[in-house]
């Protein structure tokens, strides 16, 4: 996985995060917290590790709470490979 652009990344972040402790969406601050530590994980520069580890945790985020509408925003800066998608024969 690869984040597709991480300034959209970072603001969809600020944006859930401020919905959630507003309680314009349910989560509260267990949900904010958990985004914000994924994206403080996210690479200045070029780190793969560190980007891969941001784009997990978000699908995780995801996953454990499904009904928050504003991470699927942020699902929707990573770039998820296809899973029929053949890997390259070396």
């Amino acid at each position: 996985m690869a984040i597709k652009n991480k300034e959209r990344l970072a603001a969809e972040g600020f944006l859930a995060i401020r919905n959630l402790l507003s309680q314009r969406e349910e989560g509260g601050v267990a949900a904010a917290l958990i985004i914000a530590e994924a994206l403080h994980n996210m690479p200045v520069g070029h780190d793969p590790f560190l980007e891969e580890m941001t784009c997990e945790n978000i699908m995780a985020i995801a996953k454990q709470y499904p009904n928050i509408r504003s991470i699927q925003n942020l699902i929707e800066c990573i770039e998820i490979p296809h899973p029929n998608k053949s890997l390259p024969r070396h």
